[in-house]
């Protein structure tokens, strides 16, 4: 059984043609998660605390001070950090219970499953929502539209059903334009099951073909 996270199927969807696809899926077939590795760790785990009231955003501060400048983690981390609060500043937000979820979408024409767990269990201006924030970085082969975050929308949607209240939304906060995206916001085109199916089976294809060197 092929099995990716939700930020993996996401860092695919968005990639611009099957090469660029090619490579981000053979990047996900030899990566093994460590703590070390994983770039947004220090500011993910620190949002967890602030927007549970434990810390305030001044806290990132010495997250971002204490940062290597390797990969351009100190500025990448000054600028989340500040598009963070931003947003969090124009809006009333709550933390719930129950924000560690973790459930699967499993592709029904192949052995692919996503594991889907929403970061945040939050209410945000009145309304609740299943969160992921996307944190990665703008790039060149990479396109974060309504088209391309669409799939993974209606993946979050699908996966987090028997688990969420009726007046809960799944959302993706897109923190290079600090826009909050639900399905409400995806034109139907984009948001129907065969488009999820879709890039379903392009990821199944990619990962049993030969990498590309």
């Amino acid at each position: 059984m092929i099995s990716i996270s939700i930020s993996q199927f996401i860092s695919v969807s968005t990639k611009q043609g099957i090469s660029a696809q090619q490579k981000e899926v053979d990047r996900i077939k030899n990566k093994e998660y460590s703590p070390g590795m994983d770039y947004w760790k220090p500011i993910r785990d620190e949002l967890s605390k602030v927007l549970k009231r434990e810390h305030t955003f001044d806290s990132f501060n010495s997250i971002v001070k204490n940062a290597t400048v390797k990969r351009n983690k100190r500025e990448n981390y000054h600028k989340a950090a500040i598009r963070l609060k931003n947003f969090f500043s124009q809006h009333s937000y709550e933390c719930l219970d129950n924000h560690h979820t973790q459930t699967f979408w499993y592709y029904p024409n192949g052995d692919l499953q996503v594991r889907v767990a929403p970061e945040f269990n939050i209410k945000i201006d009145g309304q609740k929502y299943f969160l992921r924030v996307h944190y990665r970085l703008k790039k060149a082969d990479e396109r974060m539209t309504m088209k391309t975050i669409g799939p993974s929308l209606l993946l979050l949607d699908e996966a987090t059903k028997n688990v969420r209240d009726a007046d809960t939304k799944g959302a993706i906060l897109n923190l290079q334009n600090q826009k909050l995206i639900t399905l409400d916001d995806v034109k139907d085109k984009y948001k129907d099951k065969d488009s999820l199916i879709s890039v379903a089976a392009v990821i199944s294809a990619l990962y049993r073909r030969p990498e590309s060197f």
